[in-house]
Parts: structure tokens; sequence; C-alpha cells
């Protein structure tokens, strides 16, 4: 109903039926969470049901008037946090911690923000990091995910360093302040600036 930006009655399959924009196999898929009594098909009739309203809403997001933003816009003040993630990953490194180590943060904090700059597109919590993933390594950053695979501690902390440096680079190319100060004196004197 809402995608289709019409009023209806959604107890009357008819009406519903009649929209031009459903799930696929819409119809079909509906007998057959109405028709069945098995618990196991009516299980797997209610996921086809959710996975296929979920691939429509996805199309619907993707097909929304992008609106262009620029790099510097997007990731505004993002780097302070970036490098706190970064930090965190560096810490867990040191402590040889797998409990504490989120590496899913980063990539979610970076990619999300790279695929809205890159496609217009703004991602939310209702995608997964496979729908907006950015391909790091093809934009010249490490590859972590080996060494956190083979728990190599070591290389991992000095491959985030890399990545630090990569991800400074890579902003910076992109018109994106940093606002990283090393003291609080600069800090002021950029906010007195601003």
């Amino acid at each position: 109903m809402v995608c289709n930006q019409a009023c209806i009655d959604t107890r009357k399959l008819d009406q519903v039926l009649a929209l031009p924009k459903l799930p696929a196999e819409f119809a079909a898929i509906v007998a057959q969470v109405t028709e069945t009594s098995d618990p196991a098909r009516l299980l797997s009739a209610c996921e086809t049901l959710l996975q296929a309203t979920r691939n429509l809403l996805l199309t619907e997001q993707q097909t929304i008037p992008r609106q262009t933003a620029s790099f510097a816009a997007v990731f505004d003040a993002a780097y302070p946090e970036l490098k706190g993630d970064i930090q965190h990953l560096m810490l867990a490194c040191e402590r040889q911690d797998m409990f504490n180590f989120n590496l899913t943060s980063l990539y979610h904090e970076l990619m999300i923000h790279m695929a809205q700059a890159f496609t217009g597109i703004t991602y939310s919590h209702f995608n997964s990091l496979a729908e907006y993933e950015q391909n790091l390594t093809a934009l010249g950053f490490p590859d972590l995910l080996p060494y956190v695979a083979a728990r190599d501690f070591a290389e991992l902390r000095r491959q985030c360093q890399v990545f630090d440096l990569r991800l400074q680079q890579f902003l910076l190319e992109h018109g994106v302040a940093l606002n990283s100060f090393a003291t609080l004196d600069d800090l002021q004197e950029h906010l007195a600036q601003g």
C-alpha cells in the first residue's frame, strides 16, 4: 500500500493483488501462506514472503531519487569516530582480545558513508553490510580480514596503522576535513575559525 501510494483496505485480498507494485510471486506466496496447515511449509512460505517483501523494499530504496552529496558532506566529522574504531582494533590486537575486536563497526561506518557518497543512496539499519559493501582493497585499503582469521595480532595491528594512513589519504583526496587535532589549542583555534 505504501509503496504504491494507494489507500486500500488491506483486509481485502483483491484490492491488495490489484496494486501495481507487489513483491515477486506475491499471489502465489500468499496462497501458500493461507492454504497450508503443515507447520514446516507454513514457516517456509512465511520466510519466502518476508524475503520477497524485503526485496521489494530494497528495490524501492535504491530507486528513490538520489540526492547527490559530496564526500565532505557525507563524511563531515566522521574521521575521529573512524579513528576511534581503528584505535579500538589496535588495542584489542595488543591485548589479543578477540572478544572486544569489532572490525564490523569500522567497515560499517566507512562503507555506509562511501556508498552514500558514491551512489547517492542513503542506507540504514534496514540494510545489511552486503548491500552497501565497497571494495576497499580496490580503493587502496589493506584487507584486514585474513589477519583476523589467522589471529595474527601483530600483523593485524600493523595493517590497522596502514589502514588509518590510507583512510586519511582517501578522505583528504575527497575533500574531507579530518578534524584531528594534536592539541587542545589546535582544536580551539579551529573552533574560533568556524
